[in-house]
């Protein structure tokens, strides 16, 4: 029985120290993530300020 103990306590502790370890993969992900939207919502806005100034009417019209 107390086999059966100790073998249970090493699997929680390896659990444990798994759950940690994805923990901190999916937060540096989340990280990455939101670095990318805020760069992709900056680079689209840079693509709309082109855009508009490409149709703006010329100076001599």
């Amino acid at each position: 029985m107390q086999r059966r103990v100790e073998d249970l306590e090493v699997k929680v502790a390896y659990l444990e120290k798994l759950i940690e370890d994805l923990d901190e993969v999916v937060r540096s992900q989340a990280d990455a993530i939101d670095r990318l939207a805020r760069e992709l919502k900056e680079l689209r806005e840079e693509v709309v300020d082109v855009e508009d100034e490409g149709h703006q009417v010329p100076p001599h019209y």
